[in-house]
């Protein structure tokens, strides 16, 4: 059981989608190139830590124990950081096929035949562009 569970039409799910996707095709180009520059921003500044790091452990004259504590902390934050950062480059790289194609499947099955439909009826197809 889903603790907050948000109940949505078929419908709905499917226009939160649609928008999703085009919000994706209309700026992802300027948030792969901000997350270009994130990763290219923590890879200076990991690298200038680490050239500062040995004297600042000299200094403080912490033990080895403490040292490593700290390193592992500072790893898993950069790890972290790492992979969200990467998860939604091959998030891009992948094209939301899948949300793409439950729309196409979900359009395909929601066009009445020829003969039913009536005038004010929309086509599902022309009103989402690929």
């Amino acid at each position: 059981m889903k603790l907050f569970l948000i109940r949505q039409t078929d419908d709905e799910y499917v226009d939160k989608i649609q928008r999703s996707i085009d919000r994706w095709d209309r700026w992802g180009i300027w948030l792969m190139l901000g997350y270009a520059a994130i990763i290219i921003a923590m890879i200076w500044w990991i690298v200038d830590m680490m050239q500062g790091l040995p004297g600042l452990i000299g200094q403080l004259n912490i033990p080895a124990q403490q040292g490593a504590q700290i390193g592992g902390a500072i790893g898993l934050g950069i790890g972290f950081s790492f992979s969200g950062v990467i998860g939604v480059f091959v998030m891009a790289g992948m094209g939301f096929r899948r949300e793409r194609l439950l729309l196409k499947y979900y359009d395909a099955s929601h066009v009445m035949p020829s003969d039913e439909k009536d005038s004010d009826v929309v086509d599902n197809d022309a009103k989402r562009e690929w």
